[in-house]
């Protein structure tokens, strides 16, 4: 009777797998691969991953295997894992530069890359990724090479630069977004002020001084939340890259306030010298000022950045055992949950009622993660492992 419930369930367990993505043995030559795709007249899908990245495996347990994902990828790819860190992909990663995991390279017969995905994401979304790969009007390095020939169309252009964004090549983003707004009368329509959010990552760009300084006017149809997190990145990511030392491995404060003091208001100067200031200590790892730093900040600029938010309060939970800063750090926590009710976030609030000793609170966030995370699709071990804890407290 055993031996045949064990049948039954490899049996099960091998159907399921099967209705996944379809990958070619990882013993396979990359030649070999290509030659397969040029017989079945396919692209190839690659999986650069390595061994020790958390995203690849999510993506491998919770997301390859879904049928609607295997639907695609089979009728459509020759499908390849290829660890990035072992034989040949080793120069595969060099080949196609790189340069975070998990990589998702569509390349067509000759070896030639047509689209790329990043990182981790639910079933639909990769299967978005997918569809763009085999459809030549958006195909990533097909765009590149008409935007490169010069061609201006504002559709193609503003495809182009979400395209660009969704791989994380910035300066074409940048490029194709400054050409599509070029070609735009009129900047406050609801597409064009929703557009400029998104591509306003240089303090530098007529983009970004055009939102500061009708900051009002996006308001009115715009989360504010949305605006305050997109201003504030992009002056802290600027002024942070133009200060940094490298040599010291510290920011030059000054000239920090010399080159914000050219682009932002005196009020976002002040602010962004405030959270330079912070993440200075942060990166030192200087955890006391730190923590000590934070929440002066946060009183004085409070934030409605749900993601930022979030951020101070898990580090809150991981660096503090101080009663009043957890207390703070719950109170940024429960504001992220007001601003985006998700599996992270409740997870931390979870992990903070846990240390401040409120066990029923700390179980309600606790399965509340959980139950959002199987739904998109989140690695729940933490948790499970922490509400297991949190069961114990007496």
């Amino acid at each position: 009777m055993k031996s045949v419930g064990t049948l039954v369930l490899c049996m099960v367990l091998s159907l399921s797998f099967a209705q996944g993505i379809s990958f070619v043995s990882e013993d396979m030559k990359w030649q070999d691969v290509l030659a397969k795709a040029k017989a079945e007249k396919k692209l190839v899908f690659v999986d650069a991953y390595t061994v020790w990245c958390g995203p690849c495996k999510q993506m491998a347990k919770n997301i390859f295997p879904v049928k609607e994902v295997g639907d695609v990828f089979n009728t459509h790819f020759i499908n390849a894992k290829i660890d990035m860190e072992k034989g040949e992909g080793i120069d595969i990663a060099k080949q196609y530069t790189i340069r975070a995991y998990p990589t998702y390279l569509f390349v067509n017969s000759d070896g030639e890359l047509v689209h790329r995905g990043l990182g981790s994401m639910p079933a639909d979304k990769f299967v978005e990724v997918a569809n763009a790969a085999k459809d030549p009007e958006k195909q990533f390095y097909t765009l590149k090479k008409r935007f490169e020939a010069g061609e201006k169309d504002p559709a193609f252009l503003k495809n182009l630069s979400f395209s660009a964004l969704d791989v994380q090549e910035d300066k074409l983003a940048s490029e194709a977004s400054a050409a599509y707004m070029a070609t735009q009368k009129d900047w406050l329509t609801d597409d064009n002020m929703a557009y400029i959010v998104k591509f306003s990552n240089s303090i530098e760009s007529p983009m970004f001084a055009f939102l500061l300084k009708n900051r009002a006017e996006f308001e009115k149809k715009l989360p504010k939340g949305d605006i305050e997190s997109t201003i504030d990145n992009t002056a802290f990511n600027n002024v942070a890259q133009f200060s940094f030392n490298r040599t010291k491995k510290e920011f030059d404060m000054l000239k920090a306030m010399e080159h914000a003091a050219k682009y932002l208001t005196p009020d976002l100067t002040e602010k962004t010298l405030s959270s330079l200031t912070l993440y200075q200590y942060q990166m030192k790892q200087d955890m006391p000022n730190f923590l000590k730093y934070a929440i002066t900040h946060l009183d004085k600029y409070p934030s409605n950045d749900a993601n930022l938010l979030n951020q101070y309060a898990w580090t809150f939970y991981e660096q503090s055992n101080d009663k009043a800063q957890l207390e703070k750090a719950l109170e940024w926590s429960l504001k992220s949950l007001t601003l985006h009710d998700n599996y992270a976030f409740n997870d931390t609030a979870a992990a903070l009622y846990f240390k401040t000793g409120d066990k029923t609170k700390a179980k309600m966030h606790a399965e509340k993660a959980i139950e959002l995370a199987k739904k998109s699709g989140d690695d729940v071990s933490e948790t499970e492992a922490l509400l297991k804890k949190i069961e114990e407290m007496k």
